[in-house]
């Protein structure tokens, strides 16, 4: 059995929670609280390979970053928690960099902040892109303000991800599942940061 260890991160209320929860339970639930730390575990078919992923989620990465500040206020425990986020971060063997597809804004911050800051931790590490609540498309009052397929794959391309991937929680396991097996197969090698043209991995 292969082991997998995927890092969700982005912005808060973007996703991230309810794709990992879709894919770990098959259960879709509108707000939930995430407990800062937990490892969500899942054993999944990825092909013919058995894998076992280790899930951790992160909306923040201002904990690993006071501790590259060397500020001398740093408490202990700051220094503490820092490095437990640092260690899974260096860890991560893929990266699930996620935005909302009905706000622009987060994936400007996505290839702006969480891209160079993701490379300049674990420049090895592959990020997939993924553009979650595809479903928000469909929505009349907010269809205008949707990020589109292209204009998120020609972001992904320019900010070296080595795929963009639709998800919705909300209305599809097949969806949420494609970018975990992305994410995997990101992991053994399927794909390359330097070569590899982004694709849209059909919801």
């Amino acid at each position: 059995m292969s082991l997998c260890k995927v890092v969700v991160v982005g912005d808060e209320g973007v996703g991230k929670s309810a794709l990992v929860r879709r894919f770990t339970s098959g259960m879709f639930v509108e707000e939930f609280s995430v407990l800062p730390n937990t490892k969500n575990q899942k054993i999944h078919f990825v092909g013919s390979r058995r894998t076992k992923f280790e899930i951790c989620e992160f909306s923040d990465l201002s904990a690993f970053q006071v501790n590259n500040t060397a500020k001398p206020e740093i408490t202990e425990s700051e220094q503490i928690m820092s490095k437990k986020i640092t260690d899974v971060l260096i860890s991560a063997d893929a990266f699930l960099l996620c935005f909302s597809i009905s706000s622009r804004l987060s994936l400007f911050t996505a290839v702006t902040y969480w891209v160079p800051s993701l490379t300049t931790l674990s420049p090895s590490t592959p990020i997939v892109l993924v553009g979650c609540k595809s479903d928000m498309r469909t929505v009349h009052s907010q269809a205008h303000a949707c990020v589109s397929s292209q204009q998120a794959l020609a972001m992904s391309k320019q900010s070296g991800a080595v795929m963009y991937v639709e998800t919705s929680a909300k209305t599809s396991d097949k969806s949420t599942a494609s970018a975990f097996e992305v994410a995997a197969l990101a992991c053994l090698g399927q794909f390359s940061t330097i070569s590899t043209t982004p694709m849209i991995a059909s919801s």
